[in-house]
């Protein structure tokens, strides 16, 4: 079997060679690409066949991804991160792009970078058992179990000062700006599912 994918990989790259339409040419490279990370278990021939492809065709958004992914096999996590997030500024809703950052950001080290992303894929309703159970183990180490107090978090003296004359003014606002809300939200309201999330 692996002798008969790699006489494919051959064969794709002799066409690539004699090939004079370059979008043919792209598109084989991407797709040996994947052939080489995910099924020979050669990523750093990926990377070639990918960096060759993508600067004639960088709105391929799958190309992108599995660059992506090839640098992480290489174990180069800090320019995965750089690329996923270029992805993103691009496809704010790339569920693939916001796990593909998390799991760089967790080799690097960053786990707030990490929890941001599996929350936004929690948001998007994305988020698969992998992200739910890391989510939940992130709990206890990211955030003291509670409630909060504004005293314990470090804060500019103006935001302070803010913060007390709202305190102050807060009693007095109810009849100047009236809510449309509700007083009592059902568990199922967007506000009351977000406060849940993040409780």
């Amino acid at each position: 079997y692996q002798q008969r994918q790699e006489q494919l990989l051959e064969m794709g790259e002799l066409i690539i060679a004699s090939t004079t339409k370059p979008g043919v040419a792209m598109r084989l490279r991407v797709a040996l690409a994947k052939l080489c990370l995910e099924t020979i278990g050669q990523p750093a021939r990926a990377l070639e066949h990918l960096r060759e492809s993508l600067p004639g065709d960088s709105g391929n958004g799958e190309a992108r991804l599995l660059f992506c992914q090839t640098l992480e096999r290489l174990g180069k996590a800090d320019e995965a991160a750089k690329e996923y997030r270029r992805i993103l500024a691009d496809q704010p809703d790339g569920a693939d792009a916001y796990r593909g950052l998390a799991r760089a950001a967790t080799v690097l080290g960053v786990p707030e970078t990490a929890a941001a992303c599996a929350s936004v894929l929690s948001f998007f309703g994305a988020a698969g058992p992998e992200e739910a159970i890391w989510l939940k183990s992130l709990e206890g180490t990211m955030t003291p179990q509670g409630t909060l107090k504004l005293a314990s978090i470090p804060l500019p003296k103006d935001v302070r000062a803010i913060h007390e004359l709202l305190a102050t003014v807060a009693p007095y606002l109810g009849p100047v700006y009236p809510s449309s809300m509700p007083e009592v939200l059902s568990p199922n309201h967007p506000v009351a599912l977000a406060c849940a999330d993040l409780a």
